[in-house]
């Protein structure tokens, strides 16, 4: 802004330059009293001899004058304050940022040297660091961001009502202002909070990843025909499953909900064997004869701490409700389809006086039910998550091992071990059902002899549209059900 010269040529005291904190003070009073002897009044005074009288309308244009001067000035000052701020925390963001990536680098570094096991364990540990270092940034940068917009508030009511000594004073609180601007603060938590997000996002915990193999193949959800969405599970499983007339569906939930369109009554299929809606599926179903109850109570039910999974409802039955064992077979009896209640990698609920654990009374039943039909025999393998939180003690190494030992009983009876992973999960139990996911792919994959593997992690809710009805029919086709 153009000021104007006072008589005889003098100019005035020149605005406080960036960042000259000392002469704060003393520039902000001369920039007043300079302003005031600009003002016209003052020229007519000082040729009067300094004897005009003062009025009410030449102080209020006065004060005007002063007001617009200061208002002015502080804009600039804010601009050029706040622009040098901001450099200054962008070199300290990028001093950070530099710092961060050397520590990433070396974790990723130590990363390749760790078994999965330990990487998993020593990524779970850096992600609730990760956890804690971003909500005390972001709760540090709420903090700083509510004070200096309070303070702004408070500078700006004054202004309204600014006269000399306000003006004087609010020079001053400038200062503090300026120490306690946000943008610099932003700008520095920003950078990190962005480069531990990546951390943590690119962690192997955190992730699935997809792998290639010739006995595995995936549900593409996303696809609109039904077909697409099983296309290559199809392709993988037509040559293999040519000549098999027996179908058994083994799991909970998830396994009975691809089983239950065989119940439509239009397909033609005769139930020849059912567990009559109950959970007792030893008794009703397997008709085996179990062992002493009150023994089983002493040894498994509702241990303080224990090493075997067993179920609530108790000996000889399954926890799930609603899923029914049956049998069906075509007009002909060439084609057989039934499903079998497994809910985890190993348990002791449906044990009989020859069989220790659920496993072992499948197997048993397979190989009587099914004997010398191997051949001509395909199982279906899929789970909840009903082992995870039914056993939360129950590691992913334990339950790998258990599911291989699971797996060599079934191949003893069948030809093709089809194992269906588990849905994409994105609450408490998404590393675990990751974890395990991961595991039960390599048990089917590199230690399996007859095994092929259809991952279903991209899945999210199995919709009747989005998935279970395709690959109902997918099966259903590979089945031949209707030949």
């Amino acid at each position: 802004m153009m000021r104007p010269e006072n008589e005889g040529g003098a100019t005035p005291t020149p605005s406080p330059t960036k960042g000259d904190d000392t002469t704060m003070k003393s520039d902000g009073e001369g920039d007043v009293e300079a302003a005031a002897a600009a003002s016209p009044e003052s020229k007519g005074k000082m040729a009067g001899g300094g004897h005009e009288e003062m009025t009410l309308e030449k102080l209020k244009i006065r004060l005007m004058a002063i007001t617009e001067y200061l208002r002015q000035e502080l804009s600039t000052m804010d601009t050029q304050k706040a622009k040098h701020l901001g450099l200054l925390a962008k070199e300290k963001a990028v001093v950070t940022a530099l710092a961060l990536k050397a520590l990433m680098i070396q974790y990723l570094n130590e990363m390749k040297q760790l078994d999965k096991e330990k990487a998993r364990e020593l990524t779970v540990k850096y992600r609730t660091k990760t956890v804690e270092v971003a909500g005390v940034a972001r709760r540090r940068t709420a903090e700083a961001a509510s004070v200096a917009r309070l303070k702004a508030l408070e500078v700006g009511r004054e202004l309204k009502t600014m006269d000399k000594q306000k003006s004087i004073d609010m020079v001053r609180k400038g200062k503090v202002v300026y120490k306690e601007m946000p943008q610099g603060t932003k700008i520095k938590y920003g950078v990190m909070f962005c480069i531990l997000l990546f951390m943590w996002s690119g962690s192997p915990a955190g992730s699935y990843e997809k792998v290639k193999h010739k006995n595995l193949c995936y549900i593409h959800e996303e696809k609109a025909d039904w077909k697409q969405k099983v296309a290559s599970c199809e392709n993988m499983l037509f040559s293999v499953t040519q000549g098999y007339k027996n179908w058994i569906f083994i799991g909970n939930e998830p396994i009975f909900a691809l089983f239950r369109p065989f119940h439509n009554a239009k397909l033609g299929l005769n139930r020849v064997r059912g567990d009559r809606g109950k959970q007792r599926k030893v008794q009703f179903y397997y008709k085996y004869e179990l062992p002493d109850e009150a023994e089983w109570k002493e040894k498994y039910a509702d241990k303080e701490n224990p090493t075997e999974l067993a179920a609530k409802e108790g000996i000889g039955r399954s926890d799930c409700g609603n899923c029914p064992m049956v049998k069906f077979e075509t007009e002909n009896a060439g084609k057989v389809f039934e499903n079998l209640v497994v809910e985890s990698s190993r348990d002791v609920s449906q044990i009989t006086k020859t069989t220790s654990t659920t496993q072992e009374t499948v197997a048993r039943y397979l190989g009587e039910t099914y004997a010398n039909q191997k051949s001509t025999t395909a199982c279906v393998v899929q789970q909840g998550t009903y082992e995870m939180t039914k056993a939360p003690w129950r590691t992913a190494q334990e339950y790998t091992g258990n599911t291989k030992d699971f797996h060599d009983k079934l191949e003893q009876h069948c030809g093709v071990l089809i194992r269906i992973g588990y849905f994409r999960e994105n609450g408490q139990l998404k590393d675990k059902i990751n974890s395990w996911n991961e595991g039960t792919r390599d048990v089917v994959l590199h230690k399996s002899k007859n095994g092929y593997f259809i991952d279903v992690s991209q899945v999210g809710t199995p919709s009747m549209d989005g998935y279970i009805t395709p690959v109902w029919e997918m099966f259903f086709r590979l089945s031949k059900a209707l030949e």
